[in-house]
């Protein structure tokens, strides 16, 4: 027989005369299930279709271009971190469509600006041939960034 006490603030059973065997009960319980294994960084995942035509000498151009622009938080370019998903470029216009790390990047607006100032200037075009669309689908994953700045960032 048994009863409930408080010891300390927790709750105790306690046994009068000898302890039950509750081997049988148990039984009943589900196995408990294996340990995960450990996860490490999500290899990366090359884009369903090309970023850019590579016959292009625009578009490569541009990709240069993004190479020199930075996530503040983050030592990696935007195109490197995966964050550039098409460009389209022609003698007086590129279209670029990107998406951020998450929806409230704090750099929202910062990295928009930065790469339409440097492609502007960079490729000799008027304001108004930049165009960048920020997209969120599909949603931007670490399995998104490329083996150079897996290299860079010390996570294979």
């Amino acid at each position: 027989m048994g009863f409930l006490a408080s010891v300390l603030g927790r709750v105790k059973r306690v046994f009068v005369g000898a302890e039950p065997d509750f081997s049988t009960e148990l039984e009943d319980l589900p196995p408990t299930p294996p340990e995960p294994e450990p996860v490490g960084p999500p290899a990366y995942v090359a884009p369903a279709e090309p970023i850019f035509d590579e016959e292009n000498i625009r578009a490569v151009q541009v990709v240069e271009v993004l190479k020199q622009c930075y996530d503040p938080e983050i030592p990696a370019s935007v195109f490197d971190l995966g964050l550039i998903y098409r460009i389209d470029a022609d003698a007086g216009e590129v279209r670029i469509r990107m998406t951020f790390t998450s929806r409230s990047c704090p750099a929202a607006q910062q990295i928009p600006d930065d790469i339409r100032a440097k492609v502007q200037s960079q490729m000799n075009l008027a304001p108004e041939g930049v165009t960048i669309d920020v997209v969120f689908e599909p949603p931007w994953s670490p399995s998104m960034i490329n083996a150079e700045a897996r290299e860079l960032l010390g996570i294979g």
